[in-house]
């Protein structure tokens, strides 16, 4: 049956909707204030010379090295080495150098299976399942064949000594490091280990170590700057003419700065600022819309952060919590948090404590380097240090982030 003309002039209540939701959008492309996004061209740092030079001394001399990249969340590392590779990509296709690159979250690995099958995949080389870590590691042998170099991204890998333990860890990146010796390749296999973590090399035993033989590289924060030239181009990227000015995005690199100096942070802000615009029908990006967002990209990055917490860490940061909401002062004692709030956390939500060097390790690492909190020492009266941490999130946002997550 045919359908019934519509009356001449008239325009479907979507098609309406629509024309008017895009006259009145601020955006011309919300995909660049994504987290994944890589633009064309990055912002570039002097402190990102080593990795470049890393990517060249793998084309032009085939060259098996490994390199751990450090520095807190938003300072460019992962964009970087993601940039970096697609550009080595694009020079070794044009001088005929059989060349790789894969990318790894190690948030993403439960067990060390999961890691071969998702390096495989990244590969383009995908395994079934019900494989065994030998038959993996001769595929990969195989996947890897005929290639001069490849270059493997392994992103949060401190997230793969938290979720699997030092000891597999290791087993996986020992492999990784063995595997051109083990397998006879003519592959030079490099990988860049990236992390929030200061303390990764540690994690690292004496055989990973020497196997790796990896370059240490420190990467430092972006300045307010760094920060503006980067909102910059995404503004130009996304939003539309006129509805945006440098002061306005100098003002959202500033609050940033004085945050955290994250460059997700910054880049969420400036898209929540831009929904404000849109919200309110303004003409142009102000400081007011900028201040109303604030809070509310504080809010959600907070939460994202708790969510990607593993269980060990969530609950060290619960007991934090748990100590900082019935405290009044501006430092809690960790000893104390450790001795009589910790383990009283783990056994409401049936987890068995860790040994307080664990338990320190997650506090000085993972919940620092994620600015949840801030550890100094105090020297007290009778001699000796005492541990404080200072708490830079809700305590309440962690109690209740607690109940969905446990179910309580």
């Amino acid at each position: 049956m045919a359908e019934s003309p519509e009356p001449a002039g008239s325009e479907t209540p979507q098609r309406t909707l629509f024309q008017d939701l895009a006259k009145r959008s601020v955006f011309t492309d919300l995909s660049v204030f994504d987290t994944d996004y890589i633009p064309a061209r990055i912002f570039v740092r002097r402190e990102f010379d080593p990795i470049i030079r890393f990517y060249f001394d793998a084309l032009k001399f085939s060259l098996q090295q490994t390199m751990i990249v450090v520095g807190p969340s938003g300072s460019g590392k992962t964009l970087a080495c993601r940039y970096y590779a697609a550009e080595a990509r694009r020079y070794a296709d044009k001088q005929r150098i059989p060349f790789g690159s894969a990318y790894v979250n190690c948030r993403e690995i439960a067990a060390p299976y999961v890691f071969w099958q998702l390096l495989l995949r990244q590969l383009d080389k995908p395994a079934p399942k019900g494989l065994s870590i030998t038959d993996l590691l001769t595929r990969l042998a195989e996947a890897l064949s005929g290639r001069r170099h490849v270059v493997i991204i392994l992103d949060e890998l401190e997230k793969l000594f938290a979720s699997l333990g030092g000891e597999r860890a290791n087993d996986i990146l020992y492999s990784l490091a063995r595997l051109r010796a083990n397998r006879d390749l003519n592959t030079s296999i490099s990988p860049i280990c990236i992390s929030n973590s200061a303390h990764l090399p540690n994690q690292l035993d004496g055989p990973v170590r020497s196997s790796l033989n990896a370059a240490n590289l420190a990467i430092g924060p972006y300045d307010a700057n760094d920060l503006a030239g980067i909102l910059s181009d995404r503004a130009a990227a996304g939003l539309k003419r006129g509805a945006w000015g440098q002061p306005a995005v100098n003002y959202v690199a500033a609050k940033t700065a004085q945050h955290n100096s994250d460059a997700r942070f910054a880049i969420r802000l400036l898209r929540n600022a831009a929904c404000e615009l849109e919200a309110a029908q303004g003409r142009s990006l102000a400081q007011g819309h900028v201040d109303v967002a604030f809070q509310k990209t504080r809010r959600e990055m907070e939460i994202e952060v708790l969510q990607r917490l593993s269980t060990n860490q969530f609950l060290v940061l619960l007991a934090l919590a748990c100590k900082a909401r019935a405290t009044p002062g501006q430092f809690i004692g960790l000893h104390q948090v450790y001795k009589d709030v910790y383990p009283a956390v783990c056994e409401q939500h049936g987890w068995r404590p860790l040994v307080y060097s664990q338990f320190l390790s997650i506090v000085n690492g993972t919940l620092q380097s994620y600015d949840l909190v801030s550890s100094v020492l105090e020297r007290r009266r009778m001699g000796g240090y005492v541990r404080l941490v200072e708490p830079n999130f809700s305590p309440a946002d962690v109690i209740r982030v607690a109940r969905s997550r446990f179910q309580v």
